[in-house]
């Protein structure tokens, strides 16, 4: 089995960013409260350039860089996130190991699938980067035979034309070791990849074992192996000899959460019109975890709030009041007519349902929700465009007849060839296609 591991950097940035894609760019960091007061625990390229870094107080970061934005820390979004890529890579894989809720506040994040038989590397890194730029995500791939050789290929990547004591630029890219390659591919890298302790490392290298081939290549230990504590066999991950198992995840739990997308938009709207261009990467994020789900949704739930707080979804039509009296927050049930999963159908049964709606409050805070799923093979197929479906049956289906000229007239849809026209010649492979083609109309339409 192969193993990809799909690397997300600064994922409660990413998660944060993709929930309100206009903080972009600007100075941000993710910060912790703690009884001995608020540590930032990730913050972005602008500011590490202003000089702040993971481990500092607030009140120190915010000294060295006035125009810092803090955002607190919040599991909730984290795990939404990381929900909705899960989803979103079921559609090209089917284990997907995204480890637990322990880290959720970790910089790091890797999540790792497995890579489906008879398939490139190259080509299905680029399939899981396109799916995570979907869902507004960032990373890299890393394709190897263990999960430890995979998460280094990810991790690892060459930077050049960047001017000294600079960071370099964060870029997409797929790192793919040959099978068997693992050990010749760790062997020029740093200790600094192991998990090991950092004082055993500065011993190592003043030792003279400054990579990992160097290091795979010391004796086994003189003490036996039935004294010392089970743990990790850093020799047998520096040899590429790493776990190459995975605990995937099953349907049922990822089918029984619900799926609720979120985005905050950086000014307020009092008209629905330009909601138009939210709601399609809404939709469109909402479309990919259905696919991942091989489900449809059957009916949608649109919350429109005034504030970035957290709604609940207690299925009234005004959930919230504002200080005023006015309405701050409307629920709009959306019950779509047939099962769709596109987010072309589900854009389109939203901005129906929004033109018979009355807003009187302004717009900061868009959600939207599954509110009913079905199975996949109960939605019709979006092949044809509705109402010409019979007749693009006819069209396709039905066999030419020799000698039946005037049969055209009892169906204007269908237009048979004269006996003195030529048919055209095809070739055996065209001919099976062809035929594989017009099964596959009658049973759609069966």
């Amino acid at each position: 089995m192969r193993i990809a591991c799909v690397y997300l950097p600064a994922l409660p940035l990413q998660a944060h960013v993709r929930q309100a894609p206009h903080v972009a760019g600007m100075a941000l960091a993710a910060a912790e409260s703690s009884p001995l007061g608020s540590t930032v625990t990730t913050c972005s390229r602008a500011a590490w350039a202003e000089g702040v870094r993971p481990g500092m107080s607030v009140s120190t970061a915010r000294a060295i860089c006035p125009e810092l934005r803090v955002i607190p820390v919040d599991r909730a979004v984290y795990r939404r996130t990381i929900e909705a890529v899960v989803e979103s890579l079921m559609v090209h894989c089917e284990v997907i190991d995204a480890g637990g809720d322990f880290d959720l506040i970790a910089p790091r994040r890797a999540i790792y699938v497995d890579v489906p038989a008879r398939t490139r590397g190259a080509s299905f890194g680029q399939k899981l980067l396109t799916q995570l730029s979907r869902q507004g995500l960032r990373g890299r791939v890393g394709i190897a035979d263990d999960r430890f050789t995979a998460y280094v290929a990810a991790l690892r990547t060459e930077h050049r034309g960047q001017p000294d004591g600079e960071p370099p630029l964060f870029h997409q890219s797929c790192t793919v070791v040959a099978r068997g390659g693992a050990a010749a591919f760790l062997a020029p890298l740093s200790l600094g990849h192991l998990p090991i302790d950092p004082d055993i490392k500065q011993l190592l290298e003043t030792c003279g074992v400054k990579t990992m081939g160097d290091f795979a290549a010391l004796p086994p230990p003189s003490v036996a192996r039935d004294r010392v504590e089970p743990g990790t066999d850093y020799q047998a991950l520096a040899r590429g000899q790493g776990p190459a198992t995975l605990n995937g995840l099953r349907y049922g739990d990822v089918a029984a959460r619900p799926i609720v997308e979120r985005i905050d938009l950086e000014y307020e709207l009092h008209d629905y019109q330009p909601l138009s261009f939210i709601l399609r990467t809404v939709c469109d994020r909402v479309s990919d975890r259905l696919q991942g789900r091989n489900r449809a949704a059957n009916a949608l739930e649109l919350s429109l709030a005034d504030s970035s707080d957290d709604l609940h979804w207690p299925g009234a039509t005004t959930d919230r009041k504002g200080r005023d009296g006015a309405p701050a927050s409307t629920s709009i049930a959306i019950p779509l007519d047939r099962p769709a999963r596109s987010g072309r159908n589900l854009l389109d049964a939203i901005r129906s349902q929004l033109d018979r709606s009355q807003i009187s409050h302004p717009i900061a805070t868009v959600w939207l929700r599954i509110a009913a799923e079905v199975e996949a093979a109960e939605a019709e197929l979006d092949l044809f465009a509705q109402g010409n479906s019979q007749r693009d049956l006819d069209r396709v289906c039905d066999a030419p007849q020799s000698g039946a000229v005037g049969a055209a007239g009892s169906n204007p849809n269908v237009a048979y060839r004269s006996k003195t026209t030529p048919a055209p010649r095809h070739s055996r492979r065209g001919i099976r296609q062809h035929n594989r083609a017009r099964q596959q109309v009658l049973r759609l339409f069966d």
